[in-house]
Formats: C-alpha cells, structure tokens, sequence
C-alpha cells in the first residue's frame, strides 16, 4: 500500500494532475515533435552517434522522459497516443542494446552513467509501470543496479571510471541524495522492501554537522552555513541545491508512510536551510560564490539556481512539522515575491510546482518581506555575505582548507581568480550575471589583486585535488550586522603576496589591502561590471569620456550613481569593453614592475546620502606590519596578521573598549 503511495506522489511530482498549464503544453508538443524526428536518423543509424557520447546519452534518456511526461498530460498532443508509447519502448530496448548494459564500460564522465541516467530511467518507469513490460523494466533495472548497486557508495568495482582510479567510492553529500533516490524509486518499482529501508537509512549521514576543525574528510554541512562538496570547494549552490532538492524529493515522497521511520534526526536539517540556504537568498536568486565550477553554466544562472531551490524548500515543507512549514513558506513567498528578472510562475514548466507553490503562497498570511541588514559569515568554506534590503555583497577566499576555484569536466577553465578575495555585487541590476562568468575579461576579477600575465589554458587550481595554499589567516567575525574579515593571500603560483582586509559597515564596504608584493606588474582590479548602454561615469563630480582607455588620478569614482572611493588619492585606469553585445567598464590600480609592501585602500559606498569627506573624518585605519585596524565612532576593528605567534584571536571587535565579537584561528 505505501509503495503505491510513494509511486502516486512521484507521478504527481513528475507530472502534476496530468492536466498541463498552457506553458507546458506548449513545451511538451515542441520538444516531442523534435524527439519523435531526431528519433527516425537515430533508428536509421542504428545509434551509432550517441556510442561513444556520453552527453548524447545523457539526452536521449532525457528525451524518453520528457516523452513519456508529454504521453501522460493531458491537452498535449502526444497525450496516451499509441505511437508515442511504442516509440518510447522501441528507444528504452535500443538504450539497452545498443550502449547502456552489462557489458558496457564507462568511459568520459562516470557520474552519468552511475546517477544521471539511472535517474531518468526510474522516472521513466514510475510514468510508465501499468504499461510498462515487467521483463524489459527489470532487465534495464538490473543495468542501472550493475552501475550504481548500493546507496552509500558510487561506483561498481568492475567498471567504474574515476580519476582517483577507486572504483567504489564512500558517496557524499549531493552525491549521496542522488545514489539514495535511484536506490529508493528503485525498491519501489520492484516492490524490494529491503532496498528500500537500506537506501533510506543511508541518508541521515547528509545532515549530520562536520567538525570545524575536520581536514580529511570535508564534504558536508557545518554549524556556520558553511557546505563543502568535492573536498574543498563552497557549493550551498550546486551540490548543496542537489542535495536539498533529494532530501526533499524523499521526504515529500516518504511523508506519514511506514518508511519515514528510517529517517532519524530529520530536525537538523531543518536547521541547516535556516543556515545554509535562507541568508543567501537575494530578490530571487542565490548567489554564484557557492555555485563552483557551476558558474560558467548559463541554464543555471543564480536566477534559475534561486528559482531551483524554492522548489526543494518547498518540497520539503509539504510534510514538514507546522512551525517549519510556515517558516518556509514565509521564504518561498518573499523570494517570489521580490524576483523580478525571472518571474517565478512566468518560468516553471511544471505542473505541480506551478499548481502547488501558488495553493502554498496563497495560505501564507505574511506581508512584510523585507530583508533586515545582516552579514553572514562561512570561515569554513571562507565565503562572506552581506544581505539588506537594498544589495548584497559576497567574498570569495581561499587558504589550506579551501580550494580557490574548482575546474572539472572542460568547466570553469578560465576561473583562475575567484577564490582570490573576489567579490560579487547584488543591486537592482538584477540580471548582471546571467553569463557574465562566460562574457568578462577573467584577468580582471572584481576585488583581486593579481600578476599580469596571459591566462590562458593554464590551470591555477589550488584544492583538494592539487595542492592547498598553506595560509591558514583566512576569516572573520561580525557584531550585528558589521563585522571585519581578514585574508593572508598567496597567489596561485606563490609569487605575489598581501594581507587583505574586509570592514563590513553602515555606509558600505571597506576594502583595505596592505603588503602588496610581488614578482611582475601587479595590479588590483576595482570593477568589472556589465552594462546593456554605455555607463555615465564620473571622476572627482567631472563626467568623462570612455572611447579609450583612460588613466586618471582619482577619489571617487561614479557609476550610475553607485560610488567607488579610495582613501588617498589614487592613479586608477578605466576601459570600456564591448562584448555580445553588452559593455564592460573595468576600473584598476596598477603597481608598477615588482612592487613591494604597496598599500591600497578603497571602498563601496551603498549609502547614497553619505559624503566622501563624511566616511574618512568617521573612520581611522591605523596599518602597522602586526595589525590593521578601523576605528570608528562606536567600534574598533582589528586583526592581528601575528596572531598565531601572539596566541591572539586574529579578527576582534570592540565596543567601548570591551571586545564583543572574536575569530580566533584554530
């Protein structure tokens, strides 16, 4: 009986009522028409293009799904069609035949042949098991069981393909959601009660917290918000939104049945979206710094990645204990609420997300929406936040933890510098980086300071699976919604060195960047910014021009009225590019040939009423080679680059001369 519960609630989630929106038809009746004739020179061909190409294999299992979803709602027009459901066994048996079986071997990106196709093809067969013969179901089950047997690992002894040559492999994170849900749909499709009960008592381990002060084994969730998945690299995005989205694909699907039993200590993850997914959230979207290697991926631009999540949070209220539920509900409504780049109900294709999370949003009394200032702070996956109503702000850093930057699979080659204290910048230019990671100059990378030098296929990675960066000065500690954050930088080949300091303040940031030495000519990159017109750029209140690359010496500089201020007056160089259509302003300080101990102070300024002269009468920044500090009317912030020798906390807040917040390296 909650087998059959559990497969009703995967129809319904796969397909909704079976009755399509007016968008989703629409979908379903393009992608099958293109299905059904890409499908004639695949028979013809004998499917000899998609052998040796993982990716087309990837699409073709994809296809018989959105087939198969299109066969099964109504007002399409493949809808219970007996062509349809003959062209979708006919393509299952060649799959079968022809490159996904027994004594196949995997070759090019094991992860699809383990998780992504076994995937599709349970859903395939949860649309599908009235029609479906029970000897082809079990026999394509079989091969996906041969390529992905047991839900704690990944892999299978005698084909797996991995670059750490281990074939069977502990599964982590949103790995382990993944190998969980394909052995879960599984048990249930062959009515395995055990297979069930194993995969589900495999799941717990993903919200279990990490200690802090775990090296070896990193991937996970840990007490400040802070999720590492690939040993090293910050994936709240990503990884993490796979994984929210399985936690609660299953607890939808598993909700006041026999099976929910299995699931202990369900409250902690609870938690961990209050931690790890909640702050991050801004307008709609969630933020690049935590998407990875993810972030050259235009289909999962923050917008969509946003959007993706909503759908977890709210899969997972839908059997979640009132007070959780009307939490996320609050969420889900104000992010949907705020978005308006890419409009919710304007871009979900599903028929149950689209149905559902309207009923959701219209039981949630909640009016006010706004975000209060906040400043998050992940000193385990170094990644800083900080969120009001009016933008949001993120840091990237790296040290002997955390990776810089993370290339895999041809993805994210040109990533070189966004681990290197680069910041991303949220305002009401809501669409600046849908593909800007694809679009800018890589060498110039918003709040960097790097050598410069040709890029270009060279690989900068500095992670788990290279070699860290020994600095172990990375990090900071906030005190309401300011706080100061402190980076001991190395580069990536060791031959430029600073000390890099973040003040996280009522007007704005400060960016203080001290012992800047290194071998070639150096230089830090200000801005990087996109526009769709040419920007009105002002030096010093002077309007100027941008039809050649500029050099100026300068205070303040304004950009459609957001300003950029340096505390001394400073030589900065400002180009405009024009890429795909779209203009590039690039604003930078330059070093000179192998500078040393150089200093470079500079700041956002995201009051709009506060004045330049106003910020540096208000704040004093005493720099000596031990410490930095900030003083202002009400508090000092300090940290200490001699801390480890001191036996000192490396970041302090004080209030009134009685210190109130602390980070102490450990």
């Amino acid at each position: 009986m909650d087998n059959k519960i559990i497969a009703e609630r995967r129809k319904t989630y796969l397909i909704g009522n079976g009755v399509g929106t007016v968008q989703s038809i629409e979908y379903f009746n393009k992608e099958s028409k293109r299905i059904v004739e890409e499908s004639v020179e695949l028979r013809n061909t004998n499917y000899e293009k998609i052998i040796n190409s993982v990716p087309l294999m990837k699409e073709f299992y994809e296809d018989i799904l959105t087939l198969t979803k299109a066969y099964k709602t109504k007002g399409t027009k493949s809808y219970l069609k007996d062509e349809i459901i003959l062209l979708i066994m006919e393509q299952l048996k060649a799959g079968e035949k022809f490159f996904y079986n027994k004594e196949a071997r995997e070759h090019t990106n094991w992860w699809q042949w383990e998780i992504g196709i076994p995937l599709r093809i349970n859903d395939i067969f949860i649309l599908l098991k009235d029609e479906m013969d029970r000897t082809l179901m079990e026999k394509i089950l079989s091969t996906t069981k041969y390529f992905q047997p047991d839900s704690r690992f990944s892999g299978n002894n005698p084909v797996a393909l991995h670059p750490s040559n281990n074939p069977l492999r502990v599964s982590t994170g949103g790995n382990r959601t993944d190998t969980v849900k394909i052995s879960f749909l599984r048990g249930v499709l062959l009515e395995d009660e055990n297979e069930i009960i194993d995969s589900l008592e495999a799941l717990p381990e993903v919200w279990e917290y990490k200690k802090d002060d775990e090296l070896k084994e990193r991937d996970g969730f840990y007490r400040d918000g802070s999720f590492i998945q690939h040993g090293s690299i910050a994936y709240n995005g990503g990884y993490g939104a796979v994984l929210l989205s399985g936690v609660g694909e299953i607890l939808y699907l598993v909700g006041n049945t026999k099976y929910e039993r299995y699931l202990s200590r369900i409250e902690n993850f609870y938690e961990i979206v209050d931690k790890g997914f909640e702050p991050f959230f801004y307008k709609g979207l969630f933020p690049d710094f935590l998407n990875g290697r993810g972030i050259v991926r235009e289909q999962l631009f923050d917008h969509v990645m946003g959007h993706r999540i909503l759908n977890s949070l709210f899969l997972l209220s839908v059997n979640s204990p009132e007070k959780y539920r009307l939490k996320l509900g609050k969420m889900i409504k104000r992010e949907i609420e705020k978005e308006s780049f890419y409009k919710y109900f304007e871009n979900e294709n599903s028929v149950f997300f689209y149905n559902e999370v309207k009923k959701f949003m219209d039981e949630i009394e909640e009016k006010d929406f706004s975000y209060k200032d906040q400043l998050i702070i992940c000193n385990n996956m170094n990644r800083v936040m900080k969120r009001t109503e009016d933008y949001a702000l993120g840091i990237s850093m790296h040290s002997y933890k955390v990776g810089n930057y993370e290339a895999m699979n041809g993805e994210n080659l040109r990533g070189w510098f966004t681990g290197d204290g680069a910041y991303t910048l949220y305002d009401e230019d809501l669409g600046q980086y849908k593909n800007y990671w694809n679009e800018i100059d890589s060498h110039f990378m918003p709040g960097t300071t790097e050598i410069k030098m040709n890029m270009e296929n060279i690989d900068a990675q500095r992670n788990s699976e290279t070699k860290y960066i020994e600095n172990k000065l990375v990090g900071g500690t906030k005190f309401g919604s300011c706080g100061v954050v402190g980076m001991e930088y190395t580069n990536w080949n060791e031959k430029l060195s600073s000390k890099k300091s973040w003040y996280f303040l009522d007007w704005g940031v400060l960016f203080a960047e001290t012992d800047i030495t290194g071998t070639g000519e150096i230089y830090t990159t200000i801005l990087n910014r996109r526009f769709e017109e040419i920007p009105k750029v002002s030096v010093d209140g002077k309007n100027i021009s941008l039809d050649k690359e500029i050099e100026i010496v300068a205070k303040e500089i304004e950009v459609f009225g957001k300003k950029y201020i340096f505390f001394k007056d400073e030589k900065i160089n400002i180009e405009l590019e024009k890429n795909n259509g779209k203009y590039f302003l690039k604003v930078w300080v330059e070093y000179g040939l192998n500078p040393e101990n150089k200093t470079l102070v500079w700041g956002i300024v995201t009051d709009k009423n506060k004045k330049y002269e106003d910020i540096l009468k208000e704040n004093e920044l005493e720099i000596s080679k031990d410490e930095i500090s900030l003083k202002n009317a009400d508090k000092i912030y300090k940290i200490n680059w001699q801390c480890e020798k001191d036996n000192k906390a490396f970041c302090e807040i004080f209030e009134k001369d009685i210190k109130v917040s602390e980070y102490i390296v450990k």
